[in-house]
């Protein structure tokens, strides 16, 4: 059996020119395990709107053990519902089979809740996975970490 590891995770958020956009960065922070929060840098670029209204982009990178303790979080902090609408609907979730791509509510996860939201304004997750090459195997790996929620 080959071995399955995370190498790398992307957050990505956009903060619209109505939005505070250090409620923005706080909501991605909360993201994260307690103990990365202070000890990783979001980027910032900052584009123009079909309207022309400022809108900043919000990038975290995390590789390896930072990328797979922050998979683990989420997956842990997702209520038991959430968890088993993820397993069930993962194969809209994976693409080429080694990524994983979630949408996290903005406005719980500043309000200190992670939770999954498909449509409206989120975080994007997007997570490279070594190792697994179908949606089946994606299930598995996820399924592994959860149980040790």
């Amino acid at each position: 059996m080959r071995q399955v590891k995370v190498l790398h995770m992307t957050l990505k958020v956009f903060s619209h020119a109505t939005e505070d956009v250090g409620k923005v960065r706080q909501a991605v922070t909360n993201i994260l395990p307690e103990h990365l929060r202070s000890r990783v840098e979001l980027s910032e670029v900052v584009t123009k709107g079909h309207h022309g209204n400022e809108i900043r982009v919000l990038t975290l990178k995390l590789r390896k053990n930072e990328a797979l303790e922050t998979l683990k979080h989420v997956l842990c902090s997702l209520s038991e519902v959430e968890r088993n609408i993820l397993i069930a609907t993962l194969d809209t979730r994976v693409g080429p089979p080694s990524h994983l791509y979630l949408r996290l509510s903005k406005q719980d996860a500043y309000r200190g809740s992670i939770r999954l939201l498909d449509s409206g304004d989120v975080i994007k997750l997007a997570t490279t996975i070594e190792g697994v090459t179908s949606v089946d195997e994606m299930r598995n790996f996820l399924s592994d970490l959860i149980r040790v929620c």
